[in-house]
C-alpha cells in the first residue's frame, strides 16, 4: 500500500513539472497505461505537501 501511494505521488510530480519540460512529458506519455492511469489521483495539496517533505 505505501510503495502504492509513493508511487502516486511521485508520477504526480512528475507530471507537474513536466508542464515546463517537454523531454519530461514526452518520456511520461510512453508510460504503460497503468502508470499513465495514476498522474491525476493525487491532489496538488498532496503533492506540495511531498514536495516539501523531501
Amino acid at each position: 500500500m505505501m510503495q502504492q501511494t509513493a508511487l502516486q505521488i511521485g508520477t504526480a510530480i512528475l507530471n507537474r513539472e513536466a508542464h515546463d519540460d517537454a523531454v519530461l512529458h514526452a518520456l511520461l506519455v510512453l508510460l504503460p497505461p497503468p502508470q499513465r492511469i495514476l498522474w491525476p489521483k493525487t491532489s496538488l495539496t498532496e503533492i506540495i505537501f511531498m514536495e516539501h517533505l523531501l
